[in-house]
């Protein structure tokens, strides 16, 4: 009886941790109900605006959206700290950045090109006639010109290697072990010949908006620029 009644408490806990990740209410909620400038004009799906349950393409994460190209965006490369990796940024097909910027590459004004969807016709009837409603305010569309923006589309391990290691320099990075720990919690991807590739969601959380705008952890005291930067 004891036994069972300890597994019973452990699936609540384990039901209550994974329903406290979801994106009801916050900007990624784009259901007509959700209360947001970017909307669905009358769908009350949460999921399918980005993922399909068929027929995805790419079939991870069962993406539901057309990715810009790879090759349109500009990346940044001013700062004279930064590594020789950073500097050769570039992203992959099928990169997840590629996923966020379907949206996020959209310019202020514009609808985020949220009618860019793949759409299984036999399945999301519904999505396939869908208006969205809203535009992206001036500042928040990133566009194709990301060279005042944080690189992405890079190897991370390539970079501590031409940084140095903390604390040997004062423009080091923390090893990868240290920033990918429960504590710093960064995730790295793999793309090709490198399994630890910097993209957008190495800092952002995008089912999670625990620590706004999306973070994987809160940023006081500037913590999750020091998951990877030794200041």
């Amino acid at each position: 009886m004891k036994k069972t009644m300890v597994v019973m408490l452990g699936l609540v806990l384990v039901s209550s941790s994974a329903f406290a990740l979801s994106i009801r209410n916050s900007k990624h909620d784009l259901s007509a109900s959700g209360g947001q400038t970017i909307r669905a004009q009358t769908s009350e799906k949460l999921c399918e605006h980005c993922h399909a349950p068929h027929n995805a393409a790419p079939k991870v994460p069962l993406w539901n959206r057309l990715d810009p190209a790879a090759a349109s965006f500009k990346f940044y490369t001013s700062s004279v700290t930064l590594s020789t990796a950073a500097k050769n940024a570039a992203l992959s097909t099928g990169s997840i950045s590629l996923q966020c910027l379907s949206c996020h590459a959209a310019a202020a004004g514009s609808a985020a090109d949220v009618n860019a969807f793949v759409r299984d016709n036999a399945k999301d009837t519904d999505l396939n006639t869908e208006t969205y409603l809203g535009t992206f305010a001036a500042g928040s569309g990133l566009g194709t010109d990301l060279t005042n923006d944080h690189p992405i589309g890079f190897s991370y391990s390539d970079a501590v290697a031409q940084r140095g290691v903390a604390p040997n320099k004062g423009t080091a990075l923390q090893p990868i072990a240290t920033a990918t720990n429960a504590t710093n919690q960064m995730v790295f991807f793999n793309y090709g010949a490198k399994t630890d590739q910097m993209e957008c969601s190495s800092c952002h959380k995008v089912h999670d908006n625990a620590n706004p705008p999306f973070l994987r952890i809160a940023n006081t005291g500037s913590a999750l620029c020091r998951a990877c930067h030794q200041n």
